[in-house]
């Protein structure tokens, strides 16, 4: 695994542990608040997620044209891989992975 996917693993893993106390809805629009969105840059969601953990996302990336990167739901449900291989793919351009 390169030095760029274990970064972004490490983002995934802090921002699970940030989540695990809170209801979503109150922390994803401050944890959206807190990031720093550069245009072209993804924010990373799954398929089929509540409203409360997209919509802030969504309003992140439309106000500072970034992508809103959904990932679709796996044959197999291993969602772990299916981010990985998300991550892998845009490695310099991934600023949040948002997961419930």
């Amino acid at each position: 695994m390169t030095q760029q996917c274990k970064r972004g693993l490490e983002r995934v893993l802090r921002g699970l542990s940030e989540l695990r106390h809170q209801h979503t809805s109150r922390s994803c629009p401050r944890q959206a608040k807190n990031i720093d969105l550069k245009p072209g840059h993804r924010i990373i969601v799954v398929q089929d997620q509540m409203a409360s953990n997209v919509l802030p996302w969504q309003m992140l990336c439309k106000e500072n044209r970034g992508i809103l990167h959904v990932v679709p739901r796996p044959a197999d449900y291993d969602w772990t891989s299916q981010l990985l291989l998300e991550l892998r793919k845009f490695p310099d351009e991934v600023a949040a992975v948002a997961v419930p």
